[in-house]
């Protein structure tokens, strides 16, 4: 008796979805299997280049496979990894993360490639330090050794094709020891995607993070202000220009709109123009400090806001920007 066409094709179908489902955990299985035997051998070779290369130092004090955590990639977590300005013992830390994930492609994995697509720093602090001599700490921990042979590609060195970078709860905090000024934020949530052409890296960022700024020991009018930026960015690999596009950026209740550029190679020269216009009187509370925002807010207000900054210039080895800031109000309204 002959088997009905419609039996046949039941079975062929129940057969191709389970080959379907099987295929992508059958891969997903092998690359976390290559991603564990491998661990160890990824992570001190790139600790040892690291130390061998630079003059700072790094240390982690474990790591474990996470191949859900950071999906969609196969992770390297990375745990109490603190970076020094160098290699003595009495030198100052920069950076101590809790967890570091290095994220591995799932199909770049099979065909054997190991290149590290993805970076993650989750619940630390990175403590920058601008030297009167106008050196930033991380800049000496990253120079290289006198004795260390020249690094001609950096991505071939250490294994990177990176795609993405994350930060998760991370304090950023950088001091300038001239003028005693300090910079604060805390970064609750950032997100950089990475594409690239032969003269360009496009950066899609997004970020949400606390400022403050901190002048002589005293806090500024800076303080605990919350930050919202989505951007685009074009990184120009020749010359090493960084160009902002117009940008909205949301501080507190309000929002405003920057662009411009960055000179790394001409002492980080800063071209930046900021912009926000609102009606009614947002634009004031949002910069207001702290402790009058309630008080503020208190008042019925209406009228046509207008503000702009201009920052251009140098900004690091002894050079300061000009920075120049316009306001105004037309039919401003403020009643108690």
């Amino acid at each position: 008796m002959n088997t009905p066409p419609f039996y046949k094709r039941r079975k062929f179908w129940k057969r191709f979805l389970l080959f379907a489902l099987a295929l992508p955990i059958f891969s997903a299985g092998v690359s976390v299997g290559v991603v564990y035997i491998k661990q160890d051998e990824i992570v001190q070779t790139l600790i040892s280049t690291l130390n061998n290369d630079f003059k700072g130092k790094i240390e982690v004090e474990d790591s474990h496979i996470t191949p859900f955590d950071n999906f969609p990639y196969i992770s390297v977590d990375l745990e109490n990894v603190r970076i020094y300005e160098s290699k003595n013992d009495s030198s100052s830390m920069i950076a101590d993360i809790k967890e570091v994930f290095l994220g591995f492609d799932v199909s770049t994995i099979i065909r054997g490639n190991l290149n590290i697509n993805d970076i993650k720093l989750k619940n630390g602090a990175i403590d920058l330090i601008q030297h009167i001599d106008g050196s930033l700490n991380i800049e000496n921990a990253l120079s290289t050794e006198d004795d260390a042979e020249e690094i001609e590609d950096v991505n071939d060195e250490f294994h990177l094709a990176i795609h993405e970078i994350e930060l998760e709860n991370i304090d950023i905090h950088k001091l300038n020891e001239e003028n005693n000024i300090i910079f604060d934020a805390l970064v609750y949530e950032a997100d950089a995607k990475f594409t690239t052409s032969p003269e360009h890296i496009f950066v899609f960022l997004d970020s949400k993070f606390e400022l403050n700024l901190i002048e002589n020991g005293d806090t500024t009018f800076i303080k605990h202000k919350h930050f919202e930026v989505h951007t685009k960015l074009d990184y120009l690999t020749e010359k090493e220009v960084l160009n902002l596009q117009r940008t909205k950026i949301q501080l507190e209740n309000s929002e405003f709109e920057m662009e411009g550029s960055v000179d790394f190679k001409d002492d980080v020269n800063l071209d930046i123009e900021i912009k926000g216009n609102k009606e009614n009187y947002d634009l004031i509370f949002a910069a207001a400090p702290e402790e009058l925002t309630p008080v503020l807010k208190r008042y019925e207000n209406s009228g046509l806001l207008f503000f702009e900054l201009n920052i251009e210039g140098k900004s690091i080895h002894g050079h300061s920007p000009d920075i120049n800031a316009t306001f105004g109000c037309k039919d401003g309204f403020f009643k108690n």
